[in-house]
């Protein structure tokens, strides 16, 4: 059972910002989900259920290295959650 991965617009520039090797990583995580969503735990990801029609929508991230950790965490999660509304209110329309 696979997933579709699929990056949020709003996260597409910051993407492109992400230093190349930060990319690759989050690139091999990336291929994990879209072959093994349903059955992949934490650390790649947090909570899937298992469906075969499930999309992981890419909605935030960034290096976290050089700046406050409980700062970044605070900002990227607020962030995950105003794209994450604006996408269901989008996706229901």
């Amino acid at each position: 059972m696979s997933y579709k991965v699929q990056f949020h617009p709003d996260f597409v520039p910051e993407w492109k910002e992400l230093a190349m090797g930060l990319k690759e990583l989050v690139g091999e995580v990336l291929d994990h989900i879209e072959d093994d969503g349903p059955f992949l735990s934490r650390p790649e990801v947090d909570t899937l259920n298992a469906s075969p029609a499930q999309t992981a929508v890419i909605l935030c991230g960034g290096d976290k290295q050089g700046v406050n950790e409980a700062r970044f965490y605070k900002q990227l999660i607020a962030k995950a959650d105003a794209r994450f509304d604006a996408w269901l209110q989008e996706k229901n329309r």
